[in-house]
């Protein structure tokens, strides 16, 4: 489940164990837990885990959240922005700007 995208999911009975959850994102995921989170083989660069939960496996699993073993650093790298292409926002912008030619 590396780099899996659970954003909005609801997971009351999601089975984590052994789960590799790198670089996966769990913003606005609902009806998890610390102990089914617990059961994952590694949450490094996990984005959006609640924060009580976070803090809590932190606190009981702190190797979670370290590199997997075999894993380089180098594999994670941010992609680059592209800057050739306007923003949604300077998009909607010049929709309503008043100094159109």
């Amino acid at each position: 489940m590396v780099s899996a995208n659970l954003r909005h999911c609801l997971l009351d009975d999601a089975n984590f164990s052994g789960a590799d959850l790198t670089s996966a994102d769990l913003e606005f995921a609902s009806g998890y837990t610390a102990a089914q989170l617990g059961e994952a083989r590694s949450l490094y660069h996990t984005a959006g885990i609640d924060r009580n939960i976070e803090a809590e496996l932190r606190h009981r699993h702190p190797k979670l959240f370290d590199p997997p073993p075999g894993l380089l650093q180098s594999d994670y790298k941010v992609p680059p922005v592209d800057d050739s292409q306007p923003s949604i926002f300077q998009t909607i912008t010049s929709l309503f700007s008043r100094d159109k030619a």
